[in-house]
């Protein structure tokens, strides 16, 4: 009976840490890092998930296949300050994505919580260098599909536990569950787009003086009036571009937009441009916390009063965050 009284705390013990069994998601995680372990090792990465992944959007189910495979001018108008500040924050995941999709996520995640599930999202994983105020090009190590809540941090402690210097969040531009991803940004220490041949934009200090640091032009933030994205005539193209005082107009992306998406034609155009609204907010807000005064100026299609998807996005956006 002596030895029984010692080993029933060590037995207690033991089960108290008793590992949680993975998730085949996670599994599937860890399979991907693992192979990438060395390239990982004393470098920055990057993780966020695609703009708008409506296939994804379904409860996890845990007894799926495990074998399965691992998977300004021209018209630009001044957008209003809140939005610039809080609707078209980068970091609230809202931006221009299609109500009805947005609606049916808010549906979904409603009924993970009540059944202690998550909704899934699809994510990207890219190594980015050892120094993020140096050139470097994202080298892509995972496309996988995660939980939508949770997956961010699995995937930063997965990374860190192989030697990561640090994970840094946000967000890449591909649309749908196959989609490619041209370019993408992050929020961590300091606001920055990237492409998939290098940095686009960041800003950063220089000799304590605030700059923007885009392409090859290195511009003060005082000197940055607006931050704008211009949709082309035909609406088949956007531009992000910089509005400065001595170096003129610094475009930073020029991109196409998929107009065969969707059949309605404002929401393919919403969706088209979704992640770039949120990318030039991001910029617009690092320029003014570092001491810039510069706005945000959208093209007039992607302002409520010209788009009632944008009109309707704002209101349920603003219901969400007033509950």
């Amino acid at each position: 009976f002596g030895r029984l009284r010692v080993c029933v705390p060590l037995i207690r013990r033991a089960l108290s840490v008793a590992p949680v069994p993975q998730s085949n998601h996670v599994r599937r995680l860890e399979k991907a890092l693992e192979s990438h372990r060395l390239a990982i090792l004393n470098k920055h990465v990057f993780i966020g998930p695609v703009q708008h992944c409506p296939e994804l959007l379904n409860p996890i189910d845990e007894d799926e296949d495990e074998d399965e495979d691992d998977g300004g001018p021209d018209g630009a108008h001044a957008a209003r300050d809140a939005h610039a500040e809080s609707d078209a924050h980068p970091g609230n995941g809202a931006g221009h994505a299609h109500a009805g999709g947005r609606a049916k996520t808010e549906e979904l995640d409603a009924d993970a919580e009540e059944d202690g599930e998550d909704t899934l999202n699809r994510f990207a994983v890219c190594i980015l260098g050892a120094d993020l105020q140096d050139k470097y090009i994202p080298d892509e190590i995972a496309d996988i599909v995660l939980p939508a809540k949770s997956g961010l941090g699995l995937a930063k402690d997965a990374l860190l536990v192989r030697g990561a210097l640090s994970v840094v969040q946000g967000e890449v531009d591909a649309l749908g569950e196959d989609g490619l991803w041209s370019h993408g940004y992050f929020h961590d220490a300091t606001f920055t787009i990237f492409g998939r041949s290098g940095p686009l934009c960041h800003v950063q200090l220089l000799d304590g003086v605030p700059v923007i640091i885009a392409g090859d032009s290195t511009i003060p933030v005082a000197d940055v009036r607006n931050v704008c994205l211009r949709i082309a005539a035909d609406k088949a193209s956007y531009e992000l571009f910089l509005r400065t005082g001595s170096h003129g107009d610094v475009v930073i992306i020029h991109a196409a937009i998929d107009l065969e998406i969707t059949f309605d034609p404002n929401e393919a155009l919403l969706l088209g441009t979704d992640w770039a609204v949120r990318a030039a907010a991001g910029v617009c807000l690092a320029i003014r916390r570092t001491g810039g005064t510069a706005k945000l100026l959208l093209a007039k299609d992607l302002l409520p009063e010209h788009n009632p998807l944008v009109a309707q996005r704002q209101l349920e956006w603003k219901n969400r965050h007033e509950h």
